[in-house]
């Protein structure tokens, strides 16, 4: 990696393991990275854990290209790494909420899809959501103890989404969308209100819900007047994909 020279390099997962060493040998490994970023400014999409790593903050002129980011691993605050000129860039980004600021959405104009793996369900999502009425595509994965049950909670998770108007695609991991049944019938009283009060998102037209266990994805069908008139499963592949690929990174699923 210290002398690697990639020059059409795009797409990039380094996921790097560190033993307990000095601290010097880490701010050694640090100044490789960085000089590594200096010499590929070509790289579109970066999936990598390196933020754990206390390198030096990147200015506005490194990954010039760079616009899709997935971080792994570990709940961290990178606003002090990555500058606004970084940010400004971004239209895809994987990871949790909890290692972004708040106050650093403004600053990601350009953000289009959001992938919130195994997030731990908080207040924060909300105003999170407020502030990012660009957004087409969010995929969430809620896995905090309570929130299957809390209808109140789901409830004000759907009202932030309908802040978001450009959504064009909502995959989500929560009760509302977990329907057990095996009967048609049951699955559609139990779906029909969840998609029908997304569907005053105007641009909407997929989403992920879960059936006998499974996940199953339906697009919304609507009238000559663009309102909503019912739905139909799709496959995973006329849906959009694995979310985890929304960034173009370079990894499997």
């Amino acid at each position: 990696m210290e002398n690697s020279n990639w020059k059409k390099l795009r797409r990039l997962h380094l996921y790097i393991t560190l033993p307990v060493t000095p601290l010097e040998e880490i701010t050694e490994f640090s100044m490789i990275i960085t000089a590594f970023f200096d010499r590929h400014p070509t790289l579109e999409s970066l999936y990598t854990n390196i933020f754990r790593i206390p390198i030096p903050a990147l200015p506005s002129s490194f990954l010039p290209k760079l616009c899709s980011i997935g971080l792994k691993n570990g709940f961290i605050s990178v606003p002090s790494l990555l500058s606004r000129g970084i940010f400004s860039r971004l239209v895809h980004w994987f990871r949790s909420i909890k290692g972004l600021d708040i106050d650093t959405l403004p600053q990601m104009s350009n953000l289009e899809t959001l992938y919130l793996p195994q997030y731990l369900f908080s207040s924060a999502l909300l105003p999170f959501l407020r502030k990012a009425p660009h957004l087409k595509k969010i995929c969430l994965e809620l896995c905090a103890s309570g929130i299957d049950e809390d209808y109140n909670a789901q409830e004000e998770i759907i009202n932030s989404l309908l802040g978001c108007p450009n959504l064009t695609h909502i995959f989500c991991d929560f009760t509302v969308a977990r329907v057990q049944s095996t009967e048609r019938a049951s699955f559609h009283e139990k779906v029909e209100p969840f998609i029908k009060g997304l569907s005053t998102l105007r641009n909407l037209k997929y989403i992920q819900l879960h059936k006998y266990g499974e996940k199953v994805f339906v697009e919304l069908e609507r009238n000559e007047d663009e309102l909503y008139s019912g739905y139909h499963f799709v496959t995973l592949k006329e849906a959009g994909g694995y979310p985890e690929l929304w960034g173009n990174f370079f990894f499997r699923v």
